[in-house]
């Protein structure tokens, strides 16, 4: 096989870039370049993206951005984001372009000086290949999702969802007791979703983003491309959900919760949010409602409401490369204290 050319991403083929991304099985709204403005002007973060070319044509894309872990440097492909994986062409899945991939990432990173570059996959194929470059181990991580061209809205409330799991219950009892849905755009609306947001993220001890990334997402992307909906009744808040609309691959991504944890424990809030994605997005003619990141243990709660909801988990293979011996020691010793697999 002919070699690989290697071209940075830039103004002048970034039309490329998002054309090969609606045409590409696995490409998706995150791999976009709006959403490249969104990580460069929410997180600050610099872009050293580049295409695989192979006579001429574009045979895979590598978004890829430099981050800082604790006090060390180094390389993610679209951190802060779901669908974060390399997208590479089927019939070009092989060791050629994956070593051609890496060489570029490890150029980059010797050019900046940096300590270690991770790597996301969705191809099992690159992943065995990928221990030939001596990878640092790294948990599979995904995402969940949901056919509705199989599992359609009646085939889920049918079939899916059941008496023991509750799934009616819960989305009836919201509308029993008087609470509405509806789109919000407005900042007073936007300031109260981010609220209950920012609340609920540090109830379950992680670190919410700014209200700043929210104002960003207003201004780049329109009602045609993200959709916010709320849960209330009169002067109560229950909840929101924030959710990309992806027209050429027809997936809405759930992406961030908004939860009034103050609530009654007899409601459950995202049911009726989630099943009003599911209806808008059937509605929309979209085939995949994308449930967003998720820990890959049955036992997590998070998991076993997607599952709830006839989700299926996508894999995202990860590895890690260290360019440094004291990141490979820190991180080796990060891993035995917190005992990842």
């Amino acid at each position: 096989m002919n070699s690989y050319d290697i071209e940075d991403l830039t103004e002048l083929n970034k039309k490329e870039w998002d054309n090969f991304n609606e045409i590409i099985q696995d490409g998706s709204f995150y791999h976009t370049n709006r959403w490249k403005q969104i990580l460069e002007k929410s997180f600050n973060l610099k872009s050293h993206s580049f295409i695989v070319r192979f006579k001429g044509e574009i045979v895979a894309i590598c978004p890829i951005y430099e981050l800082m872990i604790n006090k060390y440097r180094g390389l993610e492909n679209l951190p802060e984001t779901d669908y974060n994986s390399v997208i590479i062409k089927e019939e070009h899945i092989n060791e050629i372009i994956l070593k051609t991939i890496l060489q570029k990432i490890e150029n980059i990173a010797k050019l900046n000086k940096l300590d270690f570059s991770i790597l996301h996959i969705n191809y099992p194929k690159l992943l065995e290949l990928s221990k030939n470059y001596d990878p640092l181990p790294y948990p599979i991580l995904g995402n969940m999702e949901v056919n509705i061209k199989i599992y359609t809205p009646k085939k889920l409330w049918d079939e899916v969802f059941s008496k023991k799991n509750n799934q009616r219950k819960y989305i009836n009892r919201f509308e029993k007791d008087g609470f509405k849905i509806r789109e919000i755009r407005s900042e007073k609306d936007i300031k109260k979703f981010f609220k209950y947001y920012e609340k609920n993220l540090h109830f379950i001890k992680a670190s919410p983003y700014s209200y700043n990334h929210f104002k960003n997402l207003l201004e780049t992307f329109s009602s045609e491309d993200m959709r916010i909906t709320v849960i209330e009744k009169d002067d109560i808040y229950a909840g929101g959900l924030l959710a990309f609309l992806y027209q050429p691959k027809k997936t809405m991504y759930l992406r961030y919760l908004s939860l009034n944890r103050e609530l009654s424990n007899k409601y459950h809030i995202p049911y009726p949010l989630y099943w009003d994605a599911i209806l808008k997005a059937s509605e929309l003619g979209y085939e995949i409602v994308s449930f967003g990141g998720t820990q890959k243990d049955p036992e997590y709660y998070n998991y076993r409401l997607k599952k709830k909801f006839g989700c299926k988990y996508k894999d995202i293979y990860t590895f890690v490369i260290s360019y440094s011996t004291t990141f490979k020691l820190k991180y080796n010793i990060y891993r035995f204290l917190k005992k990842i697999d």
